[in-house]
């Protein structure tokens, strides 16, 4: 699902997001068998990087992400993608060191619409990494960071014939809302429940 643009301009009645501190976000790290990935906010040091991982993508990991067919990326695609403001917008990479260099496996992100309480949201995972828990360890910590934001709602956009991205988001343990659109559908879920996922505390209010 594709970002969108917010905007940044501040008045009184949205002084509640624009005055806020940025959250701190420490690593986390994920284990599976034969490796450890580490789980931390994307930088704009991680431009090099981020264009290996959408390069390598195949076509339908990055038609299902982009809705469209895309080339290659290069570094002036690559910067709002790693740029973050830690409140509107934010984005979570798993990081796998081989060969002694860090390599992007999954990126999640959120950039809040507008000034709203929602935020439209975004999880691809490399292909040879699916299906082992990753996607979802990313969806969750976003889903608490989105929370501690004062975001309550993800909501997005996807291909009407991507079901896997609803199976996906079914077995994280959202409770989701689909509305068909033309050739497109309509997700969104709240932010502070999943439903049977071990680890997730809705953050105090």
């Amino acid at each position: 699902m594709a970002g969108c643009d917010f905007d940044t301009g501040i008045d009184n009645k949205d002084k509640q997001y624009n005055e806020q501190s940025p959250i701190f976000y420490e690593p986390r790290f994920f284990n599976d068998e034969g490796f450890t990935l580490k789980i931390r906010p994307i930088s704009p040091n991680d431009t090099d990087a981020w264009i290996i991982f959408v390069n390598g993508l195949s076509p339908n990991s990055k038609y299902y992400r982009f809705h469209h067919i895309i080339k290659d990326v290069c570094a002036k695609d690559a910067q709002p993608f790693c740029s973050i403001d830690y409140i509107n917008s934010f984005a979570l990479i798993a990081e796998l060191v081989k060969d002694g260099l860090p390599e992007i496996i999954a990126v999640g992100r959120y950039t809040r619409i507008n000034k709203s309480t929602n935020a439209e949201f975004a999880i691809v995972v490399d292909d040879d990494f699916q299906r082992r828990g990753i996607g979802a360890e990313i969806m969750k910590e976003l889903a608490k960071v989105a929370s501690m934001n004062k975001i309550t709602t993800f909501e997005g956009y996807t291909l009407i014939e991507n079901y896997e991205i609803i199976n996906f988001l079914t077995k994280c343990g959202f409770i989701l809302k689909v509305v068909p659109r033309t050739a497109m559908q309509h997700v969104s879920f709240p932010t502070d429940r999943m439903v049977g996922v071990r680890g997730f505390e809705p953050p105090t209010t």
